[in-house]
């Protein structure tokens, strides 16, 4: 299953699917404009995304949303 959190605040079109790093920690990639943000906290400004496509990380599971990864 794949867990979205919100729509992208950059292109307000895709979805923010949480994602986890090789290391495990957690963070939020758009399936539209390929921005990341690190944290949640991270959408309140679109200016804190970068740019560019994850080819290294997973879609999280539940365990480890809930786990903070």
């Amino acid at each position: 299953m794949r867990y979205w959190y919100r729509t992208c605040p950059v292109c307000t079109e895709g979805r923010l699917f949480v994602r986890k790093t090789e290391s495990g920690a957690l963070y939020l990639l758009c399936e539209e404009c390929f921005c990341l943000f690190a944290r949640p906290a991270d959408l309140s400004n679109p200016q804190n995304a970068k740019e560019g496509m994850d080819s290294q990380g997973a879609f999280a599971s539940s365990d480890d949303i809930m786990t903070g990864g």
